[in-house]
């Protein structure tokens, strides 16, 4: 390299790629000429240091589930933590939403339905405790910061729910609420 330095951070014992584990770095038989000259340039390197010890997870069974998770030997029993979690569960242990620390945390999903579905449910229990009123607007939709023409209005009419991403066709505000953004 020039005789200059490199530093290089990563996690190289990462799940495999979707697909093809031949395309991860630490595959023994690299599927082109490209990877297989990635890794020769890899090998290259005279000093590596490498930190074996994970600081992120403090609990000894979450950090258990993810090095079988992380080796692709979930047992049983790992299957069963994590599904325990899924609120909808039968033997998921779902915590009081009204109490601290649940009802002052912040709640993040990538879906607009769980998002669109909390925040309905939240801004009415929000209403029922403040007293504050519940506004109802409906919503813009836009596209590259330009209003929607009337054809492109008429287009989004004739959309499904998965097609429009689950965006709600209006928009419920009360003066203090929280909302959930996706």
């Amino acid at each position: 390299f020039g005789g200059m330095d490199v530093l290089i951070i990563a996690d190289f014992h990462q799940f495999p790629p979707i697909g093809n584990i031949n395309k991860a770095l630490y595959g023994s038989r690299p599927p082109n000429q490209q990877c297989e000259l990635g890794r020769h340039l890899f090998e290259q390197f005279e000093t590596v240091i490498r930190l074996r010890q994970q600081v992120r997870v403090t609990d000894h069974a979450w950090n258990d589930i993810l090095l079988h998770a992380r080796d692709g030997e979930c047992t049983a029993q790992d299957l069963q933590m994590i599904r325990s979690l899924v609120i909808t569960d039968k033997t998921c242990n779902v915590p009081d939403f009204n109490i601290s620390p649940w009802n002052n945390a912040v709640l993040i999903t990538p879906r607009n339905s769980v998002r669109t579905r909390w925040n309905t449910l939240s801004v009415i229990k929000h209403c029922k405790y403040s007293g504050n009123l519940l506004y109802i607007a409906p919503a813009e939709d836009s596209s590259k910061d330009l209003p929607l023409s009337m054809k492109q209005r008429l287009a989004t009419t004739k959309l499904s729910l998965d097609q429009t991403q689950h965006l709600p066709a209006e928009v419920q505000l009360s003066i203090g609420m929280k909302v959930m953004i996706t």
